[in-house]
């Protein structure tokens, strides 16, 4: 099993969007929470008027397209992510956002900011691909204000579940797909509190519904690494939702750690 921090793997799958799109098309199309989990994301940090704001693995900027509406003038935002490719998709899907960005490429244990100078930092399902954690964690606290905070999203041992089982049975072995995560719900806390020690977490309830085969394939296939053919894997889930009513539930297992400087 391939680990989520393994710079390898991190530079396989996030080189550029494909892999991440495809994913974010399966949560997008089927969730069954109709409330945006960007917009939910966006909530639980509650930024004022004027906020220091800075992302590290800031993807494909989706957080902010999503949140758009709601941006505020005072919000001195940086996105940043250790992949070119990553910055150059987000600075192009914010480009008809009037919001002033900044960006940046850097990893997340460089952060390219003075020390006490961010009110909030979002780490956004990405901190279990920081190869030395605990050194970006320290470096996450030495560029937070104090009274500022670290909001870091991630799944955990429960998440999707259904779909590893699936795959394990096509396969005919025991599979978990993609990689394991070095920073889940379950060890978040423990990870964090070394450098927070006022730590706290915030679940959220979601699940998938599916009746797309096509859409399950592909959301396999971008865990996969290119190391599985499409058509077998697309009739063998063609045949599992015939049996099951054409649809599929997929439980997630999410939340955010809030940890305060």
């Amino acid at each position: 099993m391939r680990t989520s921090n393994s710079p390898a793997l991190v530079s396989e799958q996030y080189g550029t969007p494909v892999n991440l799109q495809a994913r974010i098309a399966l949560h997008e199309r089927f969730s069954l929470n109709p409330y945006d989990w960007m917009l939910w994301v966006l909530d639980q940090i509650g930024l004022g008027d004027e906020a220091c704001v800075f992302e590290v693995g800031c993807g494909t900027g989706r957080l902010w397209k999503t949140n758009a509406h709601r941006l505020r003038p005072g919000w001195d935002i940086t996105l940043s992510d250790q992949s070119a490719g990553m910055v150059a998709q987000a600075r192009a899907a914010l480009a008809d956002v009037t919001h002033p960005f900044r960006f940046e490429v850097c990893p997340a244990d460089r952060i390219p900011r003075e020390d006490a100078s961010v009110d909030v930092v979002i780490a956004n399902h990405m901190l279990y691909h920081v190869p030395d954690l605990p050194a970006a964690l320290k470096e996450v606290r030495r560029v937070l204000k104090p009274g500022g905070a670290l909001y870091a999203a991630t799944n955990g041992a429960g998440h999707m579940r259904e779909l590893d089982a699936l795959y394990s049975a096509f396969t005919g072995q025991a599979t978990k797909l993609g990689m394991s995560l070095s920073f889940t719900l379950e060890n978040g806390a423990a990870l964090l509190r070394p450098v927070f020690p006022n730590v706290s977490l915030i679940p959220h309830v979601d699940a998938l519904d599916v009746d797309d085969a096509g859409a399950l394939a592909d959301y396999i296939l971008s865990m996969m690494g290119g190391t599985q053919a499409r058509e077998p894997l697309l009739t063998y889930i063609q045949a599992r939702l015939a049996g099951m009513a054409g649809r599929m539930r997929i439980n997630k297992d999410s939340g955010m750690f809030v940890a305060k400087a």
